[in-house]
């Protein structure tokens, strides 16, 4: 609870001032640059987009004036919880940190010597909105650049026509159900950890993009590097003249053990594959080995992924439960 007070009008103005944004045309600028350059790649036009403006500034904003620079917040909001929020449907959503003294041009020159590191963000063929965000910090320009493709209209993200078209309140009923299994034997309630969200979450996408190749978990990456690269986005910094950071998303039953491959201390995780609720991801769970992984008593944290594929690619459906021991 923040209790109030009352300070003098000058130092009250000093504390509640916003941080100071770019008051030239820096962000159009840039977006410009971004569409001639790939253009000048055969790619498509980019629109620019209300929705993502806001978003991409709010980020900034926040950036210079909580002092983080990351795709991730320290509480591990990333942009596609921001996009939720705003309730913002969308395909796929591609995110840009940059952080520069330098003009639109020279920044997009620089992406243009090698325009395949920029295939996942600025140049990412799919891509039809974006937004930029700019605010000053330390005499440097934060910039937040956010590129979408939306989904139809009145369609939310993930939406398949499967019971899980609502995958926020899927995980989250799935988070409870398990807090009710262990509290019936017993066991203390695992605590909500915003980071194993997000790993979950792309893990689960991973798996869903997997499956739908005909692949299996041992196609992709491992929870555990996905764990260790959002630590490491976390704490992103550079001293050079310009730094960026990326980020890139895709929005029998059976369950099994997560693939414990990896070096993250502690990390237990399950997988469940085409349970239609929570409800079913549990039971599915509970049927298998997977019950005792759960009802750990030394597990701590928790955080769930869903990913809900497409009709036309078989309406495949990925959960993981990721969880870290004290």
């Amino acid at each position: 609870m923040h209790r109030r007070v009352v300070l003098p009008l000058v130092l009250a103005l000093e504390i509640a001032a916003p941080p100071v944004r770019a008051v030239d045309d820096f962000a159009t600028r840039l977006a410009g640059e971004i569409g001639r350059a790939r253009a000048a790649l055969g790619l498509g036009a980019l629109a620019g987009d209300p929705d993502l403006n806001a978003v991409a500034q709010a980020r900034v904003d926040a950036m210079a004036r909580e002092g983080w620079f990351a795709l991730l917040s320290p509480s591990g909001a990333g942009v596609e919880q921001d996009l939720d929020a705003r309730h913002y449907a969308f395909l796929l959503v591609t995110e840009k940190l940059v952080r520069s003294v330098r003009d639109p041009g020279e920044i997009v020159g620089d992406w243009k010597v090698d325009p395949a590191k920029q295939a996942d963000t600025v140049f990412r063929p799919e891509v039809t909105r974006v937004g930029v965000g700019v605010a000053t910090s330390g005499g440097e320009r934060l910039i937040d650049i956010v590129l979408a493709e939306p989904a139809a209209s009145g369609t939310a993200p993930g939406e398949s026509g499967v019971a899980v078209a609502d995958p926020r309140a899927a995980t989250a009923a799935l988070e409870e159900l398990i807090t009710q299994r262990r509290m019936a034997v017993k066991r203390a309630p695992l605590r909500h950890d915003p980071l194993l969200v997000a790993a979950a979450q792309r893990h689960a996408e991973d798996l869903l993009a997997a499956l739908e190749k005909g692949q299996g978990p041992e196609s992709i990456s491992t929870l555990s590097d996905v764990i260790t690269d959002l630590e490491r986005a976390r704490k992103g910094s550079s001293d050079a003249l310009t730094a960026s950071h990326d980020a890139f998303q895709r929005r029998d039953i059976a369950a099994q053990a997560g693939d414990r491959r990896g070096d993250v201390a502690g990390l237990d995780s399950m997988l469940v594959f085409d349970a239609t609720t929570a409800g079913v991801a549990l039971q599915t769970m509970e049927r298998s080995s997977a019950i005792a992984d759960f009802l750990d008593p030394s597990l701590a944290t928790i955080g769930v992924g869903l990913a809900v594929g497409a009709p036309e690619k078989g309406s495949r459906i990925a959960w993981v439960v990721a969880m870290r021991r004290r």
